[in-house]
């Protein structure tokens, strides 16, 4: 938090709704729709927010690297957090901008563990929401950072192996 904090304190993460079209409403609420039925309702809504955490994390990446036109997008599986803005002048660009999505979402799945155990007695309830959340975050984004080519891990890896090994 202490990294992203420049664009929180500045009102970098306001949200623009002018790209919001029918298609994507509709494809969020079957999506989560979808992991309601398979996973339940508390671990979707979790999924959902875990999902939106992520994608300000690739806005706040997007913001520190110095694009001030990228917008907040939940964004769809292949694109990746490039589509959030402009590709990055160079490399260590990208890979910051693909580290902050999870990055950022290590505070509050954090803090969501340590709250289900603290409200374990007092409030059962939200001690469950509290766990549900992290999990669905935590779950999120190690499945995001696997080495697998479409995901950021393995975009991550392309980058090192270039580094490395330019041709």
């Amino acid at each position: 938090l202490w990294v992203a904090r420049p664009v929180l304190v500045g009102g970098g993460l306001r949200i623009n709704l002018d790209g919001v079209d029918g298609r994507g409403v509709l494809g969020t609420f079957a999506a989560v729709s979808a992991a309601a039925l398979v996973l339940g309702v508390e671990y979707a809504i979790g999924l959902l927010a875990a999902a939106l955490v992520k994608s300000a994390g690739h806005l706040v990446g997007h913001r520190l690297v110095g694009d001030a036109d990228a917008e907040f997008r939940l964004v769809p599986f292949p694109g990746g957090p490039e589509a959030a803005g402009a590709t990055p002048r160079d490399d260590l660009g990208a890979f910051f901008i693909l580290l902050m999505g999870p990055g950022l979402g290590l505070a509050p799945m954090v803090a969501a563990f340590a709250l289900g155990h603290v409200l374990a007695e007092p409030a059962p309830a939200l001690a469950e929401s509290f766990r549900a959340y992290a999990l669905a975050a935590g779950a999120l984004n190690f499945v995001s950072l696997l080495p697998l080519w479409p995901l950021a891990g393995g975009r991550l890896v392309q980058l090192m192996v270039e580094a490395r090994f330019p041709r």
